[in-house]
Protein backbone atom coordinates (compact mmCIF):
# COMPACT_ATOMS: atom_id res chain seq x y z
CA UNK A 1 0.00 0.00 0.00
CA UNK A 2 1.48 3.32 -1.02
CA UNK A 3 1.92 5.66 1.96
CA UNK A 4 0.10 8.95 1.82
CA UNK A 5 2.20 11.87 0.69
CA UNK A 6 2.95 14.73 3.09
CA UNK A 7 0.89 17.04 0.90
CA UNK A 8 -2.11 14.70 1.09
CA UNK A 9 -1.76 14.43 4.89
CA UNK A 10 -1.72 18.18 5.29
CA UNK A 11 -4.76 18.51 3.05
CA UNK A 12 -6.72 15.95 5.07
CA UNK A 13 -5.87 17.74 8.30
CA UNK A 14 -7.07 21.01 6.91
CA UNK A 15 -10.23 19.39 5.57
CA UNK A 16 -11.12 18.10 9.02
CA UNK A 17 -11.16 21.62 10.36
CA UNK A 18 -12.26 23.50 7.32
CA UNK A 19 -14.92 25.13 9.44
CA UNK A 20 -12.35 27.51 10.88
CA UNK A 21 -11.57 28.79 7.44
CA UNK A 22 -15.26 29.52 6.81
CA UNK A 23 -14.93 32.58 9.00
CA UNK A 24 -13.36 34.28 6.00
CA UNK A 25 -16.46 33.71 3.93
CA UNK A 26 -19.26 36.21 3.59
CA UNK A 27 -22.03 35.83 6.21
CA UNK A 28 -25.63 36.80 5.70
CA UNK A 29 -25.37 39.18 8.68
CA UNK A 30 -23.82 42.63 8.30
CA UNK A 31 -20.05 42.73 8.61
CA UNK A 32 -20.24 45.21 11.48
CA UNK A 33 -22.24 42.72 13.56
CA UNK A 34 -19.49 40.12 13.27
CA UNK A 35 -16.45 42.39 13.52
CA UNK A 36 -15.85 41.90 17.24
CA UNK A 37 -16.40 38.16 16.83
CA UNK A 38 -13.78 37.91 14.07
CA UNK A 39 -11.31 39.93 16.13
CA UNK A 40 -11.81 37.52 19.04
CA UNK A 41 -11.23 34.58 16.70
CA UNK A 42 -7.95 36.10 15.59
CA UNK A 43 -6.89 36.50 19.22
CA UNK A 44 -7.71 32.86 19.91
CA UNK A 45 -5.53 31.70 17.06
CA UNK A 46 -2.59 33.85 18.15
CA UNK A 47 -2.68 32.56 21.72
CA UNK A 48 -2.65 28.85 20.91
CA UNK A 49 0.32 26.92 22.26
CA UNK A 50 3.20 26.98 19.82
CA UNK A 51 4.52 23.59 20.93
CA UNK A 52 1.34 21.71 19.97
CA UNK A 53 0.90 20.00 16.64
CA UNK A 54 -0.86 21.69 13.76
CA UNK A 55 -3.77 19.28 14.16
CA UNK A 56 -4.07 20.12 17.85
CA UNK A 57 -3.94 23.83 17.11
CA UNK A 58 -6.62 23.53 14.45
CA UNK A 59 -8.86 21.50 16.76
CA UNK A 60 -8.47 23.97 19.63
CA UNK A 61 -9.06 26.91 17.30
CA UNK A 62 -12.30 25.31 16.12
CA UNK A 63 -13.39 24.67 19.70
CA UNK A 64 -12.71 28.25 20.76
CA UNK A 65 -14.48 29.67 17.71
CA UNK A 66 -17.60 27.65 18.58
CA UNK A 67 -17.34 28.73 22.24
CA UNK A 68 -17.14 32.40 21.25
CA UNK A 69 -20.13 32.11 18.93
CA UNK A 70 -22.11 30.32 21.62
CA UNK A 71 -21.30 32.92 24.28
CA UNK A 72 -22.49 35.74 22.06
CA UNK A 73 -25.71 33.95 21.15
CA UNK A 74 -26.60 32.66 24.62
CA UNK A 75 -25.92 36.07 26.13
CA UNK A 76 -28.34 37.83 23.80
CA UNK A 77 -31.10 35.32 22.98
CA UNK A 78 -33.25 32.90 24.99
CA UNK A 79 -31.78 29.40 25.09
CA UNK A 80 -34.81 27.61 23.53
CA UNK A 81 -34.78 29.92 20.51
CA UNK A 82 -31.17 29.15 19.56
CA UNK A 83 -30.54 26.21 17.25
CA UNK A 84 -27.43 24.18 16.61
CA UNK A 85 -27.51 25.30 12.99
CA UNK A 86 -27.54 28.94 14.08
CA UNK A 87 -24.47 28.35 16.24
CA UNK A 88 -22.64 26.61 13.40
CA UNK A 89 -23.47 29.35 10.92
CA UNK A 90 -22.24 32.05 13.28
CA UNK A 91 -19.03 30.15 14.00
CA UNK A 92 -18.55 29.14 10.38
CA UNK A 93 -18.26 25.42 11.18
CA UNK A 94 -20.12 22.26 10.28
CA UNK A 95 -22.62 20.51 12.52
CA UNK A 96 -20.13 17.69 12.80
CA UNK A 97 -17.63 20.07 14.41
CA UNK A 98 -20.17 21.15 17.01
CA UNK A 99 -21.05 17.55 17.80
CA UNK A 100 -17.40 16.47 17.90
CA UNK A 101 -16.33 19.12 20.40
CA UNK A 102 -19.45 19.52 22.55
CA UNK A 103 -21.90 16.78 21.66
CA UNK A 104 -24.90 19.09 21.37
CA UNK A 105 -26.21 22.60 21.92
CA UNK A 106 -26.67 21.77 25.60
CA UNK A 107 -23.11 20.48 25.84
CA UNK A 108 -21.84 23.78 24.44
CA UNK A 109 -24.08 25.74 26.79
CA UNK A 110 -22.76 23.85 29.84
CA UNK A 111 -19.16 24.39 28.71
CA UNK A 112 -19.85 28.14 28.54
CA UNK A 113 -21.67 28.02 31.89
CA UNK A 114 -18.68 26.31 33.54
CA UNK A 115 -16.28 28.73 31.89
CA UNK A 116 -18.11 31.76 33.27
CA UNK A 117 -18.28 30.14 36.69
CA UNK A 118 -14.58 29.32 36.55
CA UNK A 119 -13.76 32.94 35.71
CA UNK A 120 -15.81 34.06 38.72
CA UNK A 121 -14.10 31.57 41.02
CA UNK A 122 -10.68 32.76 39.84
CA UNK A 123 -11.61 36.37 40.59
CA UNK A 124 -12.73 35.43 44.10
CA UNK A 125 -9.57 33.39 44.70
CA UNK A 126 -7.42 36.36 43.63
CA UNK A 127 -9.32 38.62 46.04
CA UNK A 128 -8.82 36.16 48.90
CA UNK A 129 -5.09 35.99 48.22
CA UNK A 130 -4.79 39.75 48.77
CA UNK A 131 -5.91 39.53 52.42
CA UNK A 132 -4.97 37.61 55.56
CA UNK A 133 -7.61 38.78 58.01
CA UNK A 134 -10.75 36.54 57.83
CA UNK A 135 -13.12 39.51 57.92
CA UNK A 136 -11.27 41.27 55.12
CA UNK A 137 -11.22 38.05 53.10
CA UNK A 138 -14.97 37.60 53.52
CA UNK A 139 -15.66 41.22 52.54
CA UNK A 140 -13.40 41.00 49.48
CA UNK A 141 -15.02 37.74 48.35
CA UNK A 142 -18.51 39.21 48.73
CA UNK A 143 -17.62 42.33 46.73
CA UNK A 144 -16.19 40.26 43.88
CA UNK A 145 -19.16 37.91 43.83
CA UNK A 146 -21.62 40.78 43.68
CA UNK A 147 -19.58 42.28 40.83
CA UNK A 148 -19.70 38.94 39.01
CA UNK A 149 -23.49 38.85 39.43
CA UNK A 150 -23.70 42.29 37.83
CA UNK A 151 -21.85 41.22 34.67
CA UNK A 152 -24.32 41.15 31.78
CA UNK A 153 -23.01 37.96 30.16
CA UNK A 154 -22.89 36.11 33.49
CA UNK A 155 -26.43 37.21 34.27
CA UNK A 156 -27.79 36.09 30.92
CA UNK A 157 -26.13 32.67 30.79
CA UNK A 158 -25.73 31.59 34.42
CA UNK A 159 -28.64 33.29 36.18
CA UNK A 160 -31.33 33.66 33.53
CA UNK A 161 -31.01 30.91 30.92
CA UNK A 162 -29.25 28.09 32.79
CA UNK A 163 -32.02 27.20 35.28
CA UNK A 164 -34.47 26.81 32.39
CA UNK A 165 -31.97 25.02 30.17
CA UNK A 166 -30.76 22.38 32.63
CA UNK A 167 -33.42 22.37 35.35
CA UNK A 168 -33.35 23.98 38.78
CA UNK A 169 -31.87 21.01 40.67
CA UNK A 170 -29.00 20.47 38.24
CA UNK A 171 -28.34 24.21 38.12
CA UNK A 172 -28.22 24.38 41.92
CA UNK A 173 -25.78 21.48 42.16
CA UNK A 174 -23.50 22.79 39.40
CA UNK A 175 -23.56 26.33 40.77
CA UNK A 176 -22.81 25.21 44.32
CA UNK A 177 -20.02 22.85 43.26
CA UNK A 178 -18.23 25.54 41.26
CA UNK A 179 -17.97 27.88 44.25
CA UNK A 180 -17.55 25.18 46.91
CA UNK A 181 -13.77 25.53 47.26
CA UNK A 182 -13.64 29.31 47.67
CA UNK A 183 -16.56 29.37 50.11
CA UNK A 184 -14.91 26.58 52.10
CA UNK A 185 -11.71 28.63 52.18
CA UNK A 186 -13.56 31.64 53.59
CA UNK A 187 -15.33 29.55 56.23
CA UNK A 188 -12.09 27.71 56.99
CA UNK A 189 -10.35 30.99 57.80
CA UNK A 190 -13.09 31.77 60.33
CA UNK A 191 -12.75 28.31 61.87
CA UNK A 192 -8.97 28.63 62.12
CA UNK A 193 -9.33 31.99 63.85
CA UNK A 194 -11.82 30.57 66.34
CA UNK A 195 -14.61 32.84 65.11
CA UNK A 196 -17.22 30.17 64.46
CA UNK A 197 -19.62 29.41 67.29
CA UNK A 198 -22.13 27.65 65.06
CA UNK A 199 -21.87 24.75 62.64
CA UNK A 200 -19.57 25.62 59.70
CA UNK A 201 -21.92 23.65 57.47
CA UNK A 202 -24.86 25.82 58.52
CA UNK A 203 -22.86 29.01 58.08
CA UNK A 204 -21.83 27.89 54.59
CA UNK A 205 -25.46 27.18 53.69
CA UNK A 206 -26.52 30.58 55.06
CA UNK A 207 -23.90 32.48 53.06
CA UNK A 208 -24.58 30.48 49.92
CA UNK A 209 -28.34 30.96 50.20
CA UNK A 210 -28.11 34.71 50.78
CA UNK A 211 -25.67 35.24 47.91
CA UNK A 212 -27.68 33.05 45.53
CA UNK A 213 -30.95 34.87 46.18
CA UNK A 214 -29.28 38.27 45.89
CA UNK A 215 -27.73 37.21 42.59
CA UNK A 216 -31.21 36.57 41.17
CA UNK A 217 -32.48 39.90 42.47
CA UNK A 218 -29.63 41.68 40.72
CA UNK A 219 -30.28 39.76 37.49
CA UNK A 220 -34.03 40.53 37.56
CA UNK A 221 -33.53 44.19 38.35
CA UNK A 222 -34.13 46.94 35.81
CA UNK A 223 -31.10 48.72 37.28
CA UNK A 224 -28.49 46.06 38.17
CA UNK A 225 -25.76 48.52 39.29
CA UNK A 226 -28.15 50.18 41.75
CA UNK A 227 -29.38 46.80 43.00
CA UNK A 228 -25.76 45.74 43.40
CA UNK A 229 -25.16 48.74 45.66
CA UNK A 230 -28.20 47.88 47.78
CA UNK A 231 -27.18 44.21 47.99
CA UNK A 232 -23.66 45.09 49.07
CA UNK A 233 -24.94 47.45 51.76
CA UNK A 234 -27.22 44.71 53.10
CA UNK A 235 -24.40 42.15 53.10
CA UNK A 236 -22.12 44.60 54.90
CA UNK A 237 -24.74 45.06 57.59
CA UNK A 238 -25.18 41.29 57.92
CA UNK A 239 -21.42 40.80 58.25
CA UNK A 240 -21.27 43.57 60.87
CA UNK A 241 -23.99 41.91 62.94
CA UNK A 242 -22.30 38.56 62.58
CA UNK A 243 -19.02 40.05 63.71
CA UNK A 244 -20.71 41.46 66.81
CA UNK A 245 -22.29 38.08 67.49
CA UNK A 246 -19.05 36.12 67.44
CA UNK A 247 -16.94 38.73 69.21
CA UNK A 248 -16.53 38.13 72.95
CA UNK A 249 -18.13 40.98 74.93
CA UNK A 250 -15.83 42.75 77.39
CA UNK A 251 -15.93 41.35 80.92
CA UNK A 252 -17.38 43.78 83.47
CA UNK A 253 -16.99 43.76 87.21
CA UNK A 254 -20.32 43.55 89.06
CA UNK A 255 -21.46 46.90 90.48
CA UNK A 256 -21.79 47.55 94.20
CA UNK A 257 -25.55 47.11 94.13
CA UNK A 258 -25.17 43.67 92.55
CA UNK A 259 -22.63 42.62 95.20
CA UNK A 260 -24.97 43.84 97.95
CA UNK A 261 -27.91 41.89 96.55
CA UNK A 262 -25.76 38.84 96.22
CA UNK A 263 -24.61 39.11 99.85
CA UNK A 264 -28.10 39.26 101.39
Amino acid sequence: MTPASPQRGRRLALDRHAGCQNLLRTHSQPITANLSFMVNVACVRRTLTQGSTRRDRNAEATRQVIMQAGRELFATQPYPEITGLQICERAGVTRGALQHHFGSKLGLFMAIFDGLQSDGVSRVADALADHDDPWEQARAAIVVLVDVYTDAEYQAVVLKEAPAAVGWQRWRERYRDNFADVISEVIGSFVAAGLIKHSPVMLTATMHGALTELSFEIARSNDPPHTRTLALALLDEMMSKFRELVSDPPQQEPGPNRRQRGGR
